[in-house]
């Protein structure tokens, strides 16, 4: 049981490393093709990343119960998903309805 926490630790650094690399590479691609869904998904990988980050950290950087911090964690993670589902839906004149060839 001793080494749960050390292996806990090591994946959501990677998960925060993966996350990292992945939002700066959409980062640069958003910034050359100025689309908006790539922007999305810049935002939706910052936000999971983020929250591998707090889940971890905020119970030591404050006050509050490991349950607070797994909670904060799991809903940066939803919204971040949801953030990349969504860009997913968006072109680059607004919503895509789903009408026309793929």
């Amino acid at each position: 049981m001793s080494g749960v926490p050390g292996v806990r630790v090591a994946a959501e650094a990677a998960i925060l490393s993966c996350g990292l690399v992945l939002a700066s590479l959409a980062y640069r691609a958003y910034r050359n093709t100025e689309s908006a869904a790539l922007g999305l998904v810049t935002v939706g990988f910052c936000l999971v990343s983020l929250g591998a980050v707090a889940g971890v950290a905020l119970p030591f950087v404050a006050p509050v119960e490991i349950a607070l911090g797994l909670t904060v964690q799991n809903v940066l993670t939803a919204v971040g998903l949801a953030v990349l589902v969504y860009s997913l839906r968006v072109s680059k004149t607004g919503i895509d309805t789903g009408s026309g060839p793929v």
